[in-house]
């Protein structure tokens, strides 16, 4: 008789009880902010708000300080693309939490253009009189810093890998595994602000739509993607994934000789991305050969 693996994910029940753990509270929270935001008429008034100011000419770094390398490299972990490529091992992993991050793109960017085009609040580097400006990727002084669509991305990676690995998390290991993911999450927020591009506003409500689009990523995965399960997939999916991470990673080797300030994070993202894609052609080949099966495991060797 096989007995299952010991680090497959013990399979759990998602009742509304769940659901509201994880979605409740931020949602409420959201709402309150959303509330404030609607009643700064007009939105730019928000820009205006003397500790907003305060917390970008704090945490600001310009070209001239060794911390806007820094910061320059953590903001790049809130960009879509490389985010996907860094977690390409998870795909290899437990397929089910990968396709939950995928998942939450549409909720996310959908939050993110709507409420740019509500709000039309100014960035920071358009409204403040900084010297040295930090030339990011997406560095611009259009109306559409509310709000941060890096927070959302950072923070949608985070809910959608902790709700889909650990969704009832009851370890001490598991709540400090969230914890970092959260610090992290925290720390691309932080960056947008350091870089000037956004106020912290914008991060507090791109980090509460985000999670919340995370969720919706786990629900999405688990409604219309559920054969996306453990470390067995089938040859189809496999090719999916396969053209996902090629497509990526020949996307941030173009990307790389734009931003040099990130250039090594783009450089480590995409060639990451191509050793799993490497290994996951490795494993149809073995698929494809007579006597084997049509799902086939994508654990790494």
């Amino acid at each position: 008789m096989n007995e299952p693996h010991s680090d497959e994910p013990v399979e759990v029940r998602w009742s509304p009880r769940l659901w509201w753990a994880w979605a409740g509270v931020p949602a409420l929270l959201l709402l309150g902010v959303l509330t404030v935001a609607a009643f700064a008429a007009p939105p730019a008034r928000l820009a205006s708000w003397e500790f907003q100011q305060q917390a970008v000419a704090w945490l600001y770094a310009d070209a001239t300080n060794w911390a806007s390398d820094v910061w320059s490299t953590v903001t790049l972990l809130g960009d879509t693309t490389v985010a996907l490529m860094l977690l390409a091992p998870v795909a290899m992993w437990r397929p089910q939490a990968f396709m939950a991050v995928v998942a939450s793109i549409p909720v996310g960017g959908l939050v993110s253009v709507l409420g740019k085009l509500a709000f039309r609040v100014p960035r920071p580097s358009a409204t403040l009189d900084v010297d040295g400006l930090v030339q990011v990727a997406t560095s611009t002084t259009h109306l559409n810093s509310f709000p941060s669509g890096h927070s959302i991305t950072a923070f949608a990676v985070v809910a959608a890998l902790c709700a889909s690995l650990m969704p009832a998390p009851r370890r001490a290991q598991q709540w400090l595994l969230i914890g970092l993911g959260l610090l992290a999450a925290l720390s691309v927020g932080a960056s947008r602000v350091a870089l000037a591009q956004h106020w912290p506003l914008d991060v507090l409500a791109g980090g509460l739509c985000g999670w919340l689009a995370g969720v919706s990523g786990v629900w999405l995965q688990r409604r219309w993607l559920g054969s996306w399960q453990h470390e067995r997939i089938s040859a189809r999916k496999q090719q999916l994934l396969l053209a996902l991470l090629l497509a990526n990673a020949a996307y941030l080797v173009l990307r790389a000789e734009a931003v040099p300030l990130a250039r090594g994070l783009l450089w480590i993202a995409s060639p990451l991305a191509l050793l799993v894609a490497l290994q996951i052609y490795r494993r149809r080949g073995g698929a494809a050969r007579p006597g084997a099966s049509g799902t086939t495991p994508l654990g790494l060797t």
